[in-house]
């Protein structure tokens, strides 16, 4: 076994390591900085006045009646011994149980949210489909929808302004001046609700017209643009006419565009455009300001190498965001109006990103924490945090479901909630960010930082014990392990460590999230002894909770003398 040679020992100094930056791939094991991650499940950077690394939140199943989460779950018992804990959660699990899927059969075809409702879509049979509203008393269902089975739904929100108002004894009733939903699914004609009513948008100028030859086209993307509604048919975009999404007369104001390869996405960007994605290139929609020219739009090719996934533009932070061959990357608006650059949003994580590339599902942004969220087909994800525009770090999480489709709002107090479904034939709807589990299985974290070598990267050092920054519910269990000289299997390495927090209670919003307050965290600081030698050290952390809250790791000080030069 290697040991340090005998030397006098230096007083006792300290170390911090504020744990930021998220998992790096792309430099080798001497080259991260301390406080990133050799590796990460289910934990993410935060941002705040603390920062960190927070344990991922849950989430659960979701049909507009009481939460899972709602009723209480009690500890029983803990084992002195082992420190086994049992619960009685058995009015959770029923009240669980008791959460049904969208009426139907097979996988769920969509979920969307609009003024404080939840909309799910599920095929009826093999031949419709239908969309729901989530309410007190479970799905109900929207009559009036005519939609073929097998869709993937894309939705879009707007008020369209119409002056002079059309006259409110048209029938059927007008869908401007006021805020109204829209989805198309690719394999049917495009739907609205209005709150009270579905309506068809059936025109005869549209390829879904029944009366198109040979047969009638289904859009597949939906955006409201310059006070039109805007519907992606291929590689072909259509507008309607200025604040009617009813209506598509070309001698009124509506018209169309090629954009030379099939549209994956359209997002609103800076500087009043739209964003065309494609799957191999990237077009910028502008508005034109001379009023006589007929046609209202300039499309320009922003570029011709880079591409999005279908279903990853988001716009957050005043950029827009998507997801090409490379990773993550984003629009950003630069100088003056309408010039835009592409900047990589990260290369930390490439490595993993390319080798999952074909998994990927869906995409969006949670712009209350800034954070981007990519979600693959084989249950697991990656949450980039940003700051000022630049990612702070990024996490890698492990999910008990995969997901299919997703949709971030505001919902009726306020708060931004996320919803999402499975890409399984269950049809439920589930809420993320809500509860203390995974839909009622216990969440697991784990998060291997760098190897720091506190100033010195030659001399020996006895490390003493970590003190914690953290943040976390009464009664959290963190297991801790060391590691040094970058895993040198000669070197004694330090057994696995447990300790428990005291936590103290607190509110956010309605849910009691105990310590965890977020914008304004109380702080643990649980002290870890540890026993080894080394010129450098990694520290491991593991949880597994199914009953508490997410906790918070802010930041470790090292204790530790300094000995000899290593030779």
């Amino acid at each position: 076994m290697v040991t340090p040679r005998p030397a006098k020992i230096d007083t006792i100094r300290q170390g911090i390591v504020n744990l930021t930056g998220g998992i790096n791939e792309s430099v080798t094991t001497m080259e991260l900085r301390a406080g990133e991650l050799l590796q990460c499940e289910n934990y993410v950077e935060i941002d705040g006045p603390y920062g960190g690394y927070s344990s991922v939140g849950g989430y659960e199943v979701f049909n507009g009646t009481e939460l899972a989460s709602s009723v209480d779950a009690f500890l029983i018992s803990t084992d002195p011994d082992t420190g086994i804990e049992t619960w009685d959660d058995a009015a959770r699990e029923v009240r669980r149980s008791e959460i049904r899927p969208i009426p139907g059969t097979g996988q769920a075809r969509g979920v969307h949210q609009y003024e404080g409702d939840v909309f799910g879509a599920r095929d009826f049979d093999t031949a419709k489909a239908k969309m729901y509203k989530a309410s007190a008393l479970g799905w109900v269902e929207l009559a009036g929808t005519d939609m073929n089975a097998g869709g993937h739904c894309d939705f879009v929100n707007e008020n369209f302004a119409k002056y002079p108002e059309p006259s409110l004894v048209d029938y059927p009733p007008t869908m401007t001046n006021r805020e109204i939903t829209i989805w198309v699914d690719g394999v049917s004609r495009p739907h609205s609700w209005d709150g009270t009513l579905v309506r068809i948008i059936d025109d005869v100028n549209l390829p879904s017209h029944a009366s198109f030859s040979p047969e009638p086209v289904y859009p597949t993307h939906v955006s409201a643009f310059d006070n039109r509604l805007f519907l992606a048919f291929g590689a072909h975009l259509f507008f309607s006419e200025l604040g009617d999404p009813g209506s598509w007369d070309g001698a009124k104001g509506a018209g169309s565009m090629p954009t030379g390869d099939t549209i994956t996405d359209m997002v609103n960007g800076p500087g009043n455009t739209l964003i065309i994605f494609m799957r191999n290139s990237i077009s910028i929609l502008y508005v034109l300001e001379d009023l006589t020219l007929d046609f209202p739009f300039q499309l320009k090719e922003f570029s011709n190498r880079s591409g999005a996934i279908a279903n990853t533009g988001s716009r957050m932070l005043g950029d827009v965001y998507f997801v090409d061959d490379r990773g993550p990357t984003s629009l950003q608006a630069v100088d003056a109006f309408g010039d835009f650059s592409q900047n990589t949003a990260t290369r930390k994580t490439q490595r993993t990103f390319l080798q999952k590339k074909p998994l990927v599902t869906a995409a969006i942004s949670r712009r209350d924490v800034n954070q981007y969220r990519l979600f693959f087909s084989d249950m697991t994800a990656m949450y980039f945090t940003f700051e000022k525009k630049k990612v702070k770090g990024a996490g890698y999480v492990r999910l008990k479901h995969a997901v299919k489709h997703i949709t971030e709002g505001e919902g009726t107090e306020g708060y931004t909630e996320v919803y999402f479904t499975a890409d399984d034939e269950d049809g439920f709807v589930y809420k993320m960010d809500s509860g203390t589990s995974f839909n009622g299985e216990a969440i697991r974290t784990h998060a291997v930082t760098a190897y720091h070598n506190y100033g010195s990267s030659r001399s020996w050092k006895h490390f003493i014990d970590l003190l914690f920054e953290m943040s976390a519910d009464n009664g959290t269990k963190v297991w801790v392990a060391t590691d040094y000289d970058y895993g040198d299997t000669l070197l004694p390495a330090n057994a696995l460590a447990s300790q428990k927090l005291a936590g103290l209670g607190g509110v956010w919003g309605q849910a009691q999230w105990g310590s965890f307050i977020w914008g304004g965290s109380y702080i643990q600081r649980p002290i870890y002894y540890v026993y080894g030698y080394g010129t450098n050290m990694s520290v491991a952390i593991r949880t597994e909770e199914k009953y508490r809250g997410q906790h918070v790791v802010h930041n470790f000080i090292a204790d530790y003398s300094l000995h000899d030069r290593r030779l």
